[in-house]
């Protein structure tokens, strides 16, 4: 199965009389997994399959006063799903299912100072993060193998970041409802 979300637009902020500078305002999000189905006829498992998931996504946003922040996180995790309607090795119907997933990762947060009249630095801060989700969702599957799958979960991301010269740790969380849209390959 894999997952992709992309937009990339550019931005110009203009400072009055100092001038104007450009940016970009951007998202890549992608998501990679591998779904094992265990065949079992009439036992709990036929119903039940896991998945390890690759995800990354990066997030580029300029402010009107000339800073540009980039949020990037690469993450690992398992899922697993239960399957109801019909039996996940169904060929041209929807199947439907719940899923629950978490993992860990890594994230950053880089603020680029992008005003001609700013002396500042950019700045790099590096952390660990933690996701968990709950959703349920349809896969539909042509007798070739190929099909789609498309999702409605609730995600919460926890990012912890410690930073050093401030003797500090700051903790971001991202969270709320997706609706994913993918491609997907059974063999």
């Amino acid at each position: 199965m894999a997952k992709i979300h992309l937009n990339n637009l550019s931005s110009t902020i203009e400072y009055g009389e100092r001038g104007s500078s450009n940016g970009q305002s951007a998202t890549v999000d992608f998501s990679l997994g591998v779904e094992k189905y265990f065949y079992k006829p009439g036992s709990f498992l036929n119903k039940l399959s896991i998945s390890g998931i690759v995800h990354s996504s990066t997030i580029k946003s300029d402010s009107v006063q000339g800073q540009q922040v980039t949020s990037t996180v690469l993450e690992y995790g398992l899922s697993a799903s239960y399957h109801f309607l019909h039996s996940p090795f169904t060929y041209g119907r929807f199947i439907g299912f719940g899923t629950v997933g978490a993992g860990v990762g890594d994230a950053s947060d880089t603020i680029d100072f992008l005003d001609p009249d700013s002396t500042q630095t950019s700045n790099t801060f590096s952390g660990s993060s933690n996701f968990l989700y709950l959703g349920g969702g349809v896969k539909y599957f042509t007798k070739r193998g190929f099909g789609f799958r498309g999702v409605l979960d609730y995600y919460k991301r926890s990012e912890s970041y410690v930073i050093e010269n401030e003797d500090a740790t700051y903790t971001k969380v991202v969270s709320g409802p997706r609706l994913l849209m993918g491609i997907a390959y059974r063999w």
